[in-house]
């Protein structure tokens, strides 16, 4: 979905080879829903054919915040040095 996902090059990588193979366009694969296919100039480094990143929101809860109940200290190593 993100470019944190495995890359994979299908042409040679970089290294000390003389200019002549260099390799000009590279293919990445990027998984999402979709399986896109983007050419990747080797120079500026700039994809095509990304239409749409959604980023997903992270929803989560605060366990330190509570009300003052006595029985919810034990989870907050009973309560010493923990104020409201």
């Amino acid at each position: 979905m993100f470019l944190w996902y495995a890359i994979k090059f299908t042409h040679m990588t970089f290294g000390l080879v003389p200019k002549v193979l260099y390799p000009i366009d590279m293919v990445l694969t990027i998984f999402s829903v979709y399986k896109l296919r983007a050419m990747v100039n080797s120079i500026v480094f700039k994809i095509g054919h990304v239409q749409h990143i959604i980023a997903s929101k992270i929803v989560c809860v605060d366990q330190a915040v509570r009300l003052n109940f006595r029985r919810d200290y034990r989870n907050q190593g009973i309560g010493f040095g923990v104020r409201y």
